[in-house]
Order: C-alpha cells, then structure tokens, then sequence
C-alpha cells in the first residue's frame, strides 16, 4: 500500500504546522492558551495528544453560558461513547467545524475549516464555485459564525486576518 495525493479545497483558516501560523503560539508551534497541557497530554492509551487533538476535545467541552442541566444534555448529546475515532466526528457534529490535516503525512500541517471538499488523485472532481461561493455567503450555514465560535472556545488567533478559501495538497 503506497501512498497517494489529495487535492483539498476548504474554506476557513490555515493553523499552519503545529500551529506555528496562530498568534497564541511559541516559537516551536506550541500553544501558549490556558487551557492547554504544558505537560505531554495523554489519550486513553497513553499517547500523546497533538494540539489539534486537544483542540478537538477542547470544542467537545460545553460552551460558556449554559445552564447545569443544558450542558448535561450539551455533555451527553457530544461525548457518550466517544472512542479515539468517536472524538473527530463528534468534535465536527459539535462545533460545525473541523480539523483538516495537510501536507506531509509524517509531519502534517492544519487547517480549521468550516467545509471541505477532497479529491484523490486518480480522478477528476468537477466543482461549481459558484455555488460553494453562494454555500460559504449562506446567513442559515453560517459558516464564519461557526469559526469564529470556534475560535473563541480554542481561545486562538490565526495570523490570517479572516478565512478564505484555502487550496491544500496533502500526501498520505
């Protein structure tokens, strides 16, 4: 099994390599937030957590404002039964956004983005942008909304003023 290109096209803002494009970040791309472990933070099987991945668990903690009962329901609704690979999706179902990786797969950069659209390389993938262009404009998607809330509860700054429409490459 070889590895093959993806081409990404996503609209949000570029994190960078272990997070070295947000302003709450050291020299070596280490998060400077709070709420971050300085410490080697560890999974249920006692591998380190990348930034990203504590910035996913981040997004699955109840958002401020809520009441006891709400964020019980907030709780229970996002995080029952959550395994290693519940916590990607059940971070997206919560927060509208998502994590994408990109680059070198050893070595990956991120991306927080608020829509996707991936293509293998063995095949041609037609897109309206248009469409996307009317989809990212859309009040009721709200996608802006949805990254800026997130970036709010991750306490983070990009260095890219505002999300844009990103064309990535990723090699896995």
């Amino acid at each position: 099994m070889g590895s093959s290109p993806i081409a990404i096209l996503a609209y949000g803002y570029d994190l960078g390599l272990s997070a070295r494009q947000i302003k709450e970040a050291d020299r070596w791309g280490n998060l400077t937030v709070p709420w971050v472990e300085t410490a080697p933070a560890l999974d249920e099987d006692d591998e380190c957590l990348s930034f990203v991945d504590q910035c996913k668990r981040r997004l699955l903690h109840p958002p401020a404002g809520l009441t006891l009962v709400e964020a019980a329901q907030w709780s229970e609704t996002f995080t029952e039964n959550i395994g290693w690979f519940g916590v990607d999706e059940a971070s997206v179902t919560a927060s509208g956004v998502e994590f994408v990786a990109w680059g070198d797969d050893t070595e990956p950069s991120f991306a927080l983005v608020a829509h996707c659209e991936r293509n293998d390389w063995e095949t041609s993938k037609a897109l309206d942008l248009a469409a996307l262009e009317r989809r990212r404009a859309d009040p009721k998607l709200g996608w802006d909304a949805l990254l800026d809330q997130a970036l709010k509860r991750l306490q983070i700054t990009p260095l890219q003023t505002s999300p844009s429409w990103l064309l990535l490459a990723q090699y896995s």
